[in-house]
This record gives C-alpha cells, structure tokens and sequence, in this order.
C-alpha cells in the first residue's frame, strides 16, 4: 500500500467538521483557554489512564497475564501513569494553563484507584488473542488502542474511552455516540485495509468504556456495514482534502454561523467574535500549547 496518508486523523476532523475555523485555531494553531475547560482534566485523566491500559494489554498479548496480579508490576504500571498525568498537568500549568486547584490530586488519586481494577477485570483478559497495542496505520492517521481477536473468534478494533463519571440515564446515548463517531469508523477500515481483509470477513469494532465513579467497565461490539463505511469514508476523504488545503494556506478556515450547542458556547467564541483573532488580544483568554509531553 503506498505510504501517503490518506485520511486525517479522525480528532482533526471532528474539530474541522463543526467549524473550520475552530479546526484551525485549536488543532494547527494549538490555542486553548486559560481558565480551564473541564474537558482540558479528563483528556488528561484519559491520556494517563490509556498509558495504564496499554502496558496491562501489552502483558495479555505477551502472555504474562499472571503479572497482572503482581502487585508490584502494578504499582509501576501506576506510577508511570500518574507520573504522565504530572508531566502533561504540569506543563499546562507552566504555560498559563489555570485548572481548579484540587484537579490534580483528584486526579491522582482517581488513577491509583482504577488502574488496578481496570487490570483485574479488564474484559481483554477473554479475548483469544491480542494482535497489537497502540496500534499504528500510517496511512489512515491511525493509532489503534488495541487489536485482536475477541472471544467470539472474530478481528476486532478496538478503543478505550475514560470518564470520571457517566449516569445510567445518559450511557445508552453515550454509546451511541461513539458507535457513530468517526473515530470508530476510521479505526475499523483502516484496519481491515491494513490486515487485507476481504469485504465478508467481519471486523467489530470495540469500545471499551471505563467509568471510574462506581467502577465499572462495559464492552460494546458493533458491526458496521458496507454501505455505512462506504457513506464515512467519501465524507472523510472530502474533509481531509479541506484539512490539507487550510493547512497549506490554499484555502481559508470559514467560520461556522452557529458558535453554540447542547455543551454551551464555543469554546474560541471571545478569540473570534470579540478579539477578532488579535494575537495579543487572544492572549488575555488564551494559552498556546504545544504538543503535550510523553
């Protein structure tokens, strides 16, 4: 397969499907506001608790399953998560970054909480086989939390998704969510064009929801159709196209003409209505930040 990158990945086409403009200002530009959002801590939280479930996968695949009831490999598992989460909240906070000041020890204590659950009743233990963690797919901006085969026998693609906490009443509409999010659209085709599998061999799609209030863990598998993937994929090519022509100056990010939704204003609402994209204005707002730290 030729090694030009085909699709973007399916976080940047979130940002640019609802807005271009946002697209540019949070995703190129890298602007965030400085009075933390409450989305700003989970994605930390989840980045901190994805780096725990990839070491508890990659010990499944490895066949070392009984080191998952090693208390001291756990604790290391542990600690390089909650280590990540300092590393990443810290550089946040250097930059200007201002977070709720019991965020972090919240934090903190939350992971070492639900990591050792998370490795005791993870539902990978009952898969038949582990083909991959942290999967890479060059080609479709991919990285696959993890693939394998489930215990049913069939190919799997599969994603982990934290929250800190989920009523009942909102997680069949949570689920749903995810089952048609690009994300676990771009995941299943990429791996199934990776794998070379043919259009009658079934590949799940996987979530792996984690909530850390009253721990629990749910495994949700659906099967896409051809038509389905087929609809996905055309609207993701023509997206990624308007990506790559925004990124290379060909084209201006249009602004949506709708800045607020069912989560609350925009968040770059003041950046492109008041400070009318002035730098030096955005700056009172606004934090610029790099690629967060491994």
């Amino acid at each position: 397969m030729s090694e030009i990158r085909l699709l973007e990945s399916p976080s940047s086409q979130k940002k640019f499907d609802s807005c271009r403009l946002l697209g540019q200002l949070q995703y190129i530009d890298r602007w965030e506001p400085r009075e933390a959002e409450r989305s700003l801590p989970a994605r930390l939280r989840g980045t901190a608790f994805s780096r725990a479930s990839e070491l508890v996968h990659k010990a499944i695949m490895d066949g070392e399953i009984e080191m998952l009831s090693d208390t001291t490999f756990i604790h290391a598992i542990i600690d390089e998560a909650v280590n990540l989460f300092d590393r990443q909240y810290t550089y946040c906070e250097t930059a200007g970054i201002v977070f709720d000041p019991n965020v972090a020890s919240i934090s903190r204590a939350e992971l070492r909480r639900v990591i050792p659950l998370y490795a005791h009743y993870t539902p990978v233990r009952q898969w038949k086989k582990v083909l991959g963690v942290e999967y890479k797919i060059e080609q479709y901006s991919c990285r696959i939390d993890i693939v394998g085969i489930n215990c049913d026998g069939f190919h799997v693609a599969g994603d982990i998704k934290y929250k800190t906490s989920l009523e009942s009443r909102y997680e069949n509409n949570t689920i749903e969510e995810f089952h048609w999010d690009p994300q676990f659209l771009q995941y299943n085709h990429a791996f199934r064009e990776d794998q070379k599998l043919g259009a009658d061999v079934p590949v799940y799609s996987t979530l792996l929801l984690v909530v850390g209030t009253a721990f629990r863990i749910k495994q949700i598998d659906w099967l896409y159709t051809p038509e389905q993937l087929a609809l996905w994929l055309a609207s993701a090519k023509d997206l990624s196209i308007a990506i790559r022509e925004i990124k290379d100056g060909k084209a201006l990010p249009r602004a949506a003409t709708v800045h607020k939704s069912n989560f609350g204003w925009c968040p770059m609402k003041k950046a492109c209505l008041e400070y009318n994209l002035d730098p030096e204005l955005m700056a009172r707002d606004y934090v610029k930040l790099e690629r967060l730290p491994d």
